[in-house]
This record gives C-alpha cells, structure tokens and sequence, in this order.
C-alpha cells in the first residue's frame, strides 16, 4: 500500500500516536519466525502489516469491550442478514426452471453478498489490521458481479417494472372480472327474463291447445252425432240434420283456415290476390254471416255507407271479407244486448278505406286492449270462460289489415262498448272494359261435357268429388295412385280418348302426384292438369306448378267452385284441341 516501514531507532515525536504495532518484528525473534511463508506472509506484506490493538484501547489502556463487542456483533448481524438474503435468492433462483430463471436478480444477490463482504467484514478488520491485499482480492470479486450486472441494464429494467406491470395487469384483470360479472349478471337476468317468457309462451299454447282441441271437438261431436243419426232407418228431420252438419263442418273448416293463416302470417307466406271489388257489397256480405246469431240475441245490425266510399276498389275481397267477418263475429260474440254497427268511411287524400264496426257489448278493460291482438290469447282464457273462440282471429284480421296497407285499432269502455277500427290502402279499381275483358275468359257455365281423370287415394273423397262432377254431366274415371294415373293415361292414349281434366291429388302412396305430373309432362302430356290438394300453403302450391300443373286449388272445395274450375279448364281443353 506504500507505507514507509519505521525503523526502531526512530522515535515518534511527543504526543505522536503509538505505530508500534505496525513495526515488523525484529530479525531472529519467534513472531518474525511465525510470520515466514504461506499466505500470512501475503496478507501482512511480511509483518509490515501488523495489528493494531492500540486502536481498541481506552484512555487508561484497558480494552474498550463496550465498542469492540458492538462492532462485532453488528458486523455479524448484517453479514448474516446478507447471507440469509443471498440464501433465500439462490434457494428461489435454482427452484426455478433454467429458461424461467431471473439471472439479474441473481447477480444483484451477489453484488449485495460482496458488498457485504468488502463493506462491513473487512471494513471491521481494516480497523485493527491493515488487510489492504485481502481487501483488494474481495473488491476483485465485487467487481465482477457488478460490472457483470451492469453490462446489460435492460433486463433488469424490465424487472424493475415488475411492480407496476403487476398492478396494471391486476387492475385490468379486476377490470375484466367486474366487466365479465356484468355480463354474467346481465346475460342471467336475460335467460331469466326469457325463461319467464318461455314459460308464459308454453303456458299460453297449453291453453290454447286446450282451447282449441274443444274448439274442435264441438262441432265434430255434431258432425258425427248428426251424421249418425242420418244413417238410421227412417230417420225424420233428416235435412234439419243434415244442416247441422254443414253448419258445424263449414265452423271446423273456418277454425282449420285460422291456423292455416296464423302459420302462414309467422312464416310470411300469406299470399293475397288482387281484384276490383264492391266495399259495400263485402261489408254487407260479412254482416250478413252474423245477421241470424244477432236477431237470436235481439241485436240490431246496420251497414252504414258514407258519401264518398268508391263503388269498387282494387284489393283482394277475400281477405278483406276475412276481416269484417272477424271482427262482425267478435260484437255479436261480446255483445248481449244493444247494436251493432258497420260504418265505411274513405279519406281521398290518403287514399285509405276505413271500416269501423262498433258495438254496446261488455268492453274491454285498458290493461287487456293490447292484449286481445296476441296469438293464442283471449282477454277471458279460463276454463269457465263463456264465448267460444281460438284467440286468433284479432291477431289475423291486424295482420292482414297491416298486409294491406293498413291497421286495426281497438278502443273499448267496459261495460259500454268497443269500436274496431280496420283501415286499408286500396288501389284504383280497372276500368269497365278491363273488367270485360276479365270476364270473358272466364266459364259461363253449363254442363260440363268432358272426360276427367279424378286421382286420390282417398275413396271417399273419390266419391264425393266423382259425385258432384257426374252430376254437372262430366265422365269421371279414378286412378288410387300416380303410377295407376299413368296407367290410365296410356290407355286412353291407345283407345283415342283423351282426358280433358286431370284432378291430382299431391300426397299419396306408391307414386304421389308431383312425380307423376312431371313424368306425364316429359312423355308428352300437353292436357290441362289441376293439383287438387289437401296441402295449402304456398310452398306446396309452388311445388305443384313447378312439377307442371297449371293451377292448383285447395280441399275441401264447395261443389260450385269444384265445378266452376273443371268447367273453365275442360273449355279451354276443348278449345285447344279444336284450334
């Protein structure tokens, strides 16, 4: 360290600090002769460097145990404290796998164990014994896991962000957490809201399956009933019976057509035709469906037409008919005394036709009003309820009525009345020449003079149909099945007698008539064909034109439009063949 040695001839000056114990021992004497070789002799510089113990004295030359004690104790505590910290972080350091190992961590552990080491052990040494070579071989080591930890600092960096990393990713998964339970807890209340709902639906389709299998069950008692009672020997009062069956039948048939429509309204396939039409003739057509039940309940009905109602107007009757009957039927329903009142009404401006049918019935109450428009609902759904009823036939009238460009309203007082409002946005009717062109090309009517081939699989609907055709003077010949419709076909082909009507029914075994229309049509067959079905919705008629009818019509069907449609398309066979 560049110490000048003193020589023991010199004496310190008065007052000067005792050196003594820095002074190599004299040649010859059994300390220098300890201090000969090994790494003793490097460490003191050969007895340069000797201890200092006058530095651990007293003013009176006794031993300063309080300091010395302390100093001890404290150098041991931190270099122990540091050796623990540097245990517990190599301990961690290995547990880890070699790839997930934070090795500036470590070399930090290091630094902090040197430091230890050189800053407190040798500092406490330095203080009785100049250990400047030991002192500089420990630094060695300090420097190397220092600069080894300096050399690259950006890792550690990273390390360093730990914490803050730690928070933000804590706070963003608590952000997360409390987004998710919102969502959870939003997305519970959804299913619970649409099991709620659920649950109402399935409720109210109980009882309207309820409803409607007694809807349906009552007039088919009557059916039955009445028809057995036609089919004993000498029954009396057999035309009053056999008006019950109609009567009865055309209810079953008008119940069937509500759910029809209600499946073709939910699947957006209702299909409207078109025609000039007569408002007044079709109100008074509607009222008069109701007029017998009114007058047996003392009801008085009037049609009122007010000025500026067009004589005829473009829409499709049908279903304008459809709304004015349901809604007619719903007063004289609800209505146990008083009038009921059809009034029609025209804003040339908007271009819309307004027909109000107002009654004095029992009414509605405001919470129920919305309610009545519900599918499957009726404002009294109870098993002791007192008016027949599926519940659809406000549901249908308001969504034919929007179909035609309008609405229906309701507004009801209880116990005073309700007035249904249906509006409708109708086009302007043809002129007369369009119309009689339109009506040329239709049957005039007759006999009907032809050969039909009536095909079905259903003997009594062979019957039936067979029946009402024979009587108007067609020749009827029947086919159970395509494949035997085919055979019919052929043979008429080879005896020179062709056919000029098929009726096809669409479903039946061993070939239906889909596929039978469509082998008739690639062999040849250029006759007229007309699928008569049970099937009524637009999907099945399509099917049936794509396969090669020419028109489709519906069972059951009145006996005068069965006839009517033989007899127009057997005229228009006719014609072809004479042209």
């Amino acid at each position: 360290m560049g110490r000048r040695q003193i020589r023991p001839d010199e004496a310190s000056p008065a007052g000067a600090p005792d050196w003594g114990s820095c002074v190599p021992a004299a040649e010859g004497s059994p300390a220098a002769t300890a201090n000969l070789g090994g790494s003793y002799d490097f460490f003191t510089n050969f007895g340069a460097y000797q201890p200092r113990t006058h530095c651990l004295q007293t003013a009176s030359g006794g031993v300063d145990w309080f300091w010395v004690l302390l100093l001890v104790t404290l150098t041991i505590g931190v270099t122990a404290g540091y050796s623990r910290i540097f245990m517990f972080l190599r301990r961690a350091y290995l547990a880890e796998a070699p790839d997930d190992r934070n090795h500036k961590l470590m070399q930090l552990s290091w630094i902090f164990l040197w430091c230890s080491i050189c800053g407190y052990v040798l500092s406490a040494v330095m203080f009785v014994w100049p250990a400047y070579r030991l002192l500089a071989l420990a630094l060695v080591g300090l420097n190397f896991w220092t600069w080894r930890f300096v050399w690259n600092l950006g890792d550690f960096g990273i390390s360093m962000k730990a914490k803050r990393l730690e928070r933000e990713l804590r706070e963003s998964l608590e952000s997360r957490t409390r987004e998710l339970e919102r969502l959870v807890a939003q997305r519970t209340e959804e299913l619970v809201a649409a099991k709620a709902k659920a649950e109402e639906a399935n409720r109210t389709k109980s009882l309207f399956l309820a409803n409607i299998s007694h809807e349906i069950r009552t007039p088919l008692t009557a059916v039955l009933g009445y028809a057995e009672l036609m089919s004993e020997p000498g029954c009396e009062g057999r035309e009053a019976h056999a008006s019950t069956v109609r009567r009865n039948a055309s209810h079953l048939l008008g119940l069937i057509n509500d759910i029809l429509d209600m499946s073709k309204i939910e699947a957006g396939e209702l299909a409207f035709e078109l025609a000039d039409c007569s408002p007044a003739e079709i109100a008074d057509d509607a009222l008069s469906t109701v007029r017998l039940a009114a007058k047996a309940k003392g009801l008085q009905t009037e049609l009122v037409v007010s000025e500026g109602v067009p004589d005829r107007v473009r829409t499709d009757a049908v279903r304008l008919r459809q709304i004015l009957v349901n809604l007619v039927s719903n007063s004289v329903k609800f209505t146990p005394s008083g009038s009921i009142e059809v009034r029609l009404s025209w804003d040339e401006g908007a271009g819309v036709l307004e027909c109000r049918v107002k009654d004095t019935g029992i009414g509605i109450a405001p919470d129920q009003v919305e309610r009545v428009f519900d599918p499957f609902t009726q404002v009294d759904g109870s098993l002791t309820r007192t008016q027949p009823g599926s519940g659809l036939g406000l549901y249908i009238s308001r969504s034919l009525a929007r179909s035609l460009g309008g609405d229906l309203a309701v507004c009801s007082t209880p116990g005073v009345g309700t007035e249904m409002v249906a509006t409708i946005m109708p086009g302007r009717a043809e002129s007369a020449a369009e119309e009689r062109v339109g009506r040329a090309v239709a049957w005039t009517g007759g006999e009907l003079r032809g050969r039909v081939l009536l095909v079905d699989d259903s003997i009594d609907n062979r019957r039936l149909l067979r029946m009402h055709m024979e009587r108007a003077g067609a020749r009827v010949i029947e086919a159970e099945n395509g494949r035997r419709a085919l055979e019919r076909v052929d043979q008429a082909g080879r005896e020179k007698l062709a056919f000029d009507l098929i009726l096809m029914d669409m479903q039946m075994p061993v070939m239906d008539g889909r596929e039978a229309v469509r082998k008739l049509r690639e062999g040849g067959y250029t006759g007229p064909i007309v699928a008569l079905t049970a099937h009524s919705l637009a999907e099945d008629r399509a099917r049936a034109i794509e396969a090669g009818c020419d028109a489709y019509a519906s069972k059951p069907i009145p006996a005068p439009d069965l006839i009517r449609l033989c007899g127009l398309w057997m005229d228009r066979s006719v014609h072809s063949r004479a042209a």
